[in-house]
């Protein structure tokens, strides 16, 4: 089975004077690219094909900028409705990646795993440098991985500060 989230409106309809709803089984996928819109917690860039959402970011912020849309989790498993967690390197149409601000372990969450997953990468043990984890990682948004990223993601975590998309 696939799950597709779809916002229903009771008072849409579309030429056939159906509902936007799709019987069970269906793909659908109504929206275009042209139709996909940056809000307050999504950010597109369609000419690199990624999708940056704030670490608070579930599958419903993403809808509202998208529309209808197939959301798969990095492990290929379709995402399972509209109030998920969306995590680092989780696809959007097949073809947007998401990079959500301080997810580096690509869970979905802010939290130590993602502290470590820096602090590793700081030291030299792994390399997550211009890879989806090392976007996430880039909370300071200076293209550079370092002790002020670090930082920042422990504040957030510390209820200090806020990440920016």
């Amino acid at each position: 089975y696939k799950l597709y989230l779809v916002p229903i409106n009771d008072n849409t309809s579309n030429d056939s004077g159906n509902s936007g709803n799709t019987s069970a089984g269906n793909e659908v996928d109504n929206s275009n690219d042209d139709e996909m819109v940056s809000t307050e917690k999504v950010k597109v860039d369609k000419a690199s094909k990624t999708v940056t959402v704030g670490p608070d970011a579930i599958a419903r912020d993403i809808i509202d900028a998208f529309g209808s849309i197939k959301i798969t989790k990095a492990n290929g498993d379709l995402l399972e409705g509209e109030h998920s967690v969306i995590g680092t390197d989780y696809v959007i149409k097949d073809k947007y990646r998401v990079i959500k601000k301080g997810d580096v372990s690509g869970d979905g969450y802010v939290n130590s795993a993602d502290l470590l997953g820096l602090q590793k990468h700081l030291l030299g043990i792994t390399n997550i440098m211009n890879t989806m984890k090392g976007a996430g990682a880039d909370v300071t948004n200076d293209g550079n991985l370092n002790s002020a990223d670090l930082l920042k993601i422990q504040k957030k975590l510390l209820g200090i500060s806020d990440l920016d998309i």
